[in-house]
């Protein structure tokens, strides 16, 4: 919608909503992509007459848009071939903010109150959508049968409207948010299933973009972004990905993740570039072009699959306001144009085949050394996933997911795991382990640790000790971090293995016991009464081996 229209619209629905007030890291992987041209483009002009045409969507062959003439304000739907439009009856109200779909054409009815209302092209009839007087509703979007729209009728507070959700197919309505938080930018998948809005604090700052995903069970929502990654906004989904801008840094700049939630990836371009929209995987969005005499705003399609970017427009003037629709690699584009007034053009061009791609990407666990070891009780790492595919491009990373094998005490083995997927579907995984372990864990005197021998008599009884710790320094004390004590005869030679191990006996049957005193493991082990050579083995939770060496005569 051009800025006009909005001031317009602004003004008499914040009157309404003032009469009516009488009562979501992941770690982002930045994506540098390839430069292509299109081929060929057949442009048309959607509306270039009298007045301001603005705010266009599309879908399939049909572009609906809002004409502002002589001080009126009406929804029309343009048939791309035939190449002719229809209004949509204005029942003497203002009509804006629409959007087209298999369920017809959406859009706000603004009279003495704002509703949103559907017009069905087949039977060439309007309706308000669910009904509610007094109704402060606006911002309608359409997909299969599903109708979402921006909702100040739960509160009548411009500063924290809701997300309403309602099913053409059985006429139900749900609140799809409940809080005290501005709500606003819905968008809706074609095939319904899939919701995306922006959510903000009620000043609009710390801006998050947040998803529900219809189930058997109903719908379910889960934040994608995080306000501390920075300011999201105008996000948009084809139930596959999910679309948005966001402000990093001051610098905003398109991302992506698949919808269900994972992996964010950012368009790494330098400048700024904002308003994604999204249609089987090939993103359109506005690029600022600060080289001109003129700052203003250019479209760029970019595809997922082929990690290719394209300049759609290159003129003096703003195209902004853009949609996209793609059916196999045929695209459709359509936009508001800043001319002497506000026009809506659009192009049709056809996407370079995807080469065959049967190359798996390149995907990594970063964050530590496989096999590292960290000491109980130390901060674990922060962990991450890289990806990165020369062919058709990164289209998914998912995870890190964590698998942690612990005991009680908090030591063994923690696993990570990301897998990443490329345009073509080749799927990649990675994994890297790090275990959790005990400080210390070396005998004390008199005793000596492997690889020295102590000597000894057989029959006789040995105190072995030990002391454990953790990450602080603390000493670990339960006696469960042993797992067993056992001994085997060995060559005297080298002390290589000739019998199986033994369960170790204790004298007096004292057995494992700590001594809180010393603040040590203490085990008295009976010596078999046979000469020879022996390596006791003390094996603890966390894997490790205490080992020493004996001769005995």
């Amino acid at each position: 919608m051009d800025k006009r229209l909005l001031a317009l619209a602004a003004i008499a629905l914040a009157a309404l909503a003032s009469a009516a007030s009488a009562q979501a890291s992941d770690a982002t992987t930045a994506v540098m992509p390839m430069t292509g041209t299109i081929a060929s483009a057949s442009p048309f002009a959607v509306d270039a007459g009298p007045g301001d045409q603005t705010d266009p969507h599309v879908y399939g062959g049909e572009v609906s848009y809002t004409s502002q003439v002589n001080g009126g304000s009406a929804v029309r739907l343009y048939d791309i071939a035939a190449g002719t439009s229809i209004g949509v009856p204005t029942n003497g109200g203002m009509d804006f903010l629409s959007d087209v779909g298999d369920g017809g054409v959406v859009y706000t009815h603004l009279t003495t109150q704002s509703a949103i209302w559907r017009y069905d092209p087949a039977m060439g009839t309007t309706s308000e959508v669910a009904p509610v007087t007094p109704s402060n509703r606006r911002e309608s979007r359409i997909g299969g049968t599903t109708l979402v729209w921006q909702d100040f009728d739960y509160t009548g507070d411009v500063r924290t409207p809701e997300i309403t959700v309602d099913d053409l197919a059985d006429g139900s309505t749900t609140r799809l948010t409940d809080d005290a938080l501005l709500d606003k930018d819905p968008a809706v998948s074609p095939d319904g299933n899939t919701i995306v809005w922006t959510k903000c604090q009620q000043d609009s700052t710390g801006c998050t973009i947040w998803e529900a995903q219809r189930s058997s069970s109903g719908w379910a929502s889960t934040a994608l972004t995080s306000a501390a990654d920075g300011d999201a906004a105008l996000p948009d989904t084809d139930g596959h990905v999910v679309v948005y801008s966001e402000i990093r840094n001051g610098d905003e700049d398109v991302y992506w993740q698949p919808a269900g939630g994972g992996a964010a990836h950012e368009l790494a371009l330098s400048g700024q570039q904002t308003n994604p929209n999204v249609s089987n995987g090939v993103i359109v969005f506005e690029q600022l072009d600060s080289t001109t005499t003129v700052p203003n705003y250019d479209l760029y399609a970019y595809d997922i699959a082929t990690n290719t970017e394209y300049r759609l427009t290159a003129s003096p003037q703003d195209e902004t306001l853009n949609d996209v629709w793609v059916s196999g690699r045929d695209v459709t584009v359509v936009w508001t144009a800043a001319e002497a007034d506000y026009n809506v053009y659009g192009e049709r061009f056809t996407l370079p085949p995807i080469a065959s791609d049967t190359t798996p990407p390149t995907v990594s666990v970063d964050g530590f050394a496989d096999g590292q070891q960290f000491l109980v009780g130390e901060s674990a790492p922060t962990v991450t996933c890289s990806s990165s595919d020369s062919g058709s491009g990164i289209a998914a990373t998912t995870g890190p997911t964590e698998d942690a094998v612990l005991t009680a005490n908090g030591v063994g083995t923690v696993t990570y795991t990301c897998t990443a997927t490329d345009g073509a579907g080749n799927t990649a995984t990675a994994t890297k382990s790090y275990r959790v372990v005990y400080g210390g864990g070396a005998f004390l005197g008199p005793l000596q640790g492997a690889p020295a021998v102590n000597g000894g008599h057989g029959g006789r009884a040995y105190p072995l000790k030990w002391q454990l710790t953790d990450a602080a320094g603390g000493y670990v004390s339960a006696l469960s971090a042993v797992v067993s004590i056992r001994y085997q005869a060995v060559s005297c030679s080298a002390f290589q293995s000739d019998a199986g191990q033994v369960d170790a006996e204790a004298t007096g049957g004292s057995g494992l016991r700590y001594d809180s005193t010393a603040q040590t493991f203490v085990y008295t082990w009976a010596t078999p009464k046979t000469a020879g050579c022996y390596v006791v083995s003390v094996t603890l939770d966390s894997g490790q081996a205490l080992q020493a060496n004996f001769q005995l005569s």
